[in-house]
């Protein structure tokens, strides 16, 4: 009798950097023939299913632990499954950090393929550079708790620090847009349907007072979007959108599992952590014990009027936009300022967004680009270091800012100079040929 495969504890690792797979292993107790035959079994075990998840991680029904959590587990199935429409035998890529979010994230997920047998798993990890010791601690960690479970693991790591001073944006934001580089494009590689990150409901309270001194518009104050498409295939959706981080807590322990702290997150010297750390805590104590809920019921009614407004704005940018090119768009001032001042602020966030990526612009930068139409022409406004507007006759003129080289260079009164791939020549003229 021919003795069957063990595929237990299979770990697949792809280490992800500036665009190139730099390496890629795959291990287990026996090795995967390269014959044609089995190229459709080893293309799966890419991906976790009910299958190959290890068994030992699966609660039992009749528990006392699984009384515990199977509240928890039911409203984030049918929040998953019912109210965001998911389809149960897709593919998952969870975005996976250590701290306890993300982890209890995980094991509910593991749990969920128990009941829903044709999901599919798959785990990332970006590693920002930004600790030196902890940031590989964590990514070990991750990757050690993908192996318990069987889960395949991904990771990627780039210098934040350095591309936010390239790019002359915050380190915040520059970890975010990595980050989600990173995310789709292993997205893509275990042809993932669906990207899971794990923000709460104490996130996107903490995000509304982020978006609100920022001086943000409507869609800024709506809250972090429980599901949004970032292509064609692939949807980024969060799952725990409407759960309290109190709440994963008490599942970790329940459940036993471990997690690690990003000492960051202690540091004063970020917005959110100011938020979470002192603000919120004062507002709590002095106001409202119960304000995160009662931000997430307003963001809610908000998202509804957003989503209306959108709808609207839709309809409008088709026949306000006048010019589009590779870094540039303009806008027909006879189009948009028969508008509404708030609509006029809502249409150019949208075309900000969709032409530039620029999210959550600040109002008073909003305001300062309407203000442009009573302007006269040739005035300007900065956005910020790599974009700015043009109040031309009959548009404004969105546009990237080009950079600008300082070049010392010794010159006589005549002669031929090179300037790049230019050439500058100096000759005496007479008087008459002088004219102003």
């Amino acid at each position: 009798m021919k003795k069957k495969k063990d595929n237990k504890n299979i770990n697949t690792k792809i280490v992800l950097s500036k665009d190139k797979t730099k390496e890629t292993t795959i291990k287990s107790n026996s090795e995967i023939s390269k014959n044609q035959s089995n190229r459709k079994k080893q293309k799966e075990i890419r991906y976790s299913s009910f299958e190959q998840i290890n068994k030992n991680y699966f609660v039992k029904k009749d528990s006392r632990e699984f009384d515990e959590i199977n509240i928890l587990l039911e409203r984030i199935d049918k929040y998953i499954f019912n109210d965001l429409y998911l389809n149960t035998d897709s593919v998952f890529l969870l975005a996976v950090s250590g701290g306890v979010d993300s982890i209890v994230m995980l094991d509910i997920f593991v749990q969920l393929t128990f009941k829903y047998p044709l999901m599919k798993l798959s785990v990332a990890h970006f590693n920002h550079k930004l600790r030196k010791e902890t940031a590989q601690r964590d990514q070990k960690f991750v990757e050690d708790t993908c192996k318990k479970y069987n889960i395949p693991f991904f990771t990627g790591e780039e210098d934040v620090k350095k591309y936010a001073e390239l790019k002359g944006i915050g380190i915040e934001y520059a970890a975010r847009i990595l980050r989600y580089r990173f995310l789709e494009r292993v997205a893509q590689k275990v042809e993932a349907q669906y990207l899971a990150t794990a923000h709460t409901a104490d996130d996107s309270a903490e995000t509304f007072f982020i978006n609100l001194f920022r001086g943000a518009g409507l869609t800024g104050l709506s809250g972090i979007a429980s599901k949004r498409n970032l292509s064609r295939k692939l949807s980024l959706v969060r799952p725990l959108i409407n759960i309290r981080k109190d709440e994963l807590i008490h599942y970790a322990k329940v459940r036993g599992l471990s997690w690690k702290e990003d000492e960051t997150n202690q540091l004063m010297n970020f917005t959110r952590n100011k938020i979470r750390l002192d603000i919120i805590p004062k507002i709590e104590e002095h106001f409202s014990p119960s304000v995160i809920n009662t931000i997430n019921r307003a963001q809610k009614l908000l998202q509804g009027a957003d989503s209306i407004i959108a709808k609207q704005i839709q309809k409008i940018i088709p026949g306000l936009i006048k010019e589009k090119s590779n870094g540039r768009f303009s806008i027909k001032l006879s189009v948009i300022s028969l508008l509404d001042s708030f609509l006029q602020g809502e249409i150019i966030q949208r075309v900000l967004s969709n032409n530039f990526n620029l999210q959550n612009v600040p109002m008073l930068t909003i305001d300062r680009i309407i203000e442009l139409q009573n302007k006269p022409v040739g005035s300007v406004c900065e956005i910020n270091k790599n974009f700015i507007v043009l109040r031309d006759r009959d548009t404004l003129i969105f546009s990237r800012t080009e950079s600008k080289n300082e070049i010392f260079l010794p010159i006589s009164k005549e002669g031929t100079f090179a300037v790049e791939n230019k050439k500058i020549t100096l000759g005496k003229v007479s008087k008459r040929q002088i004219k102003f």
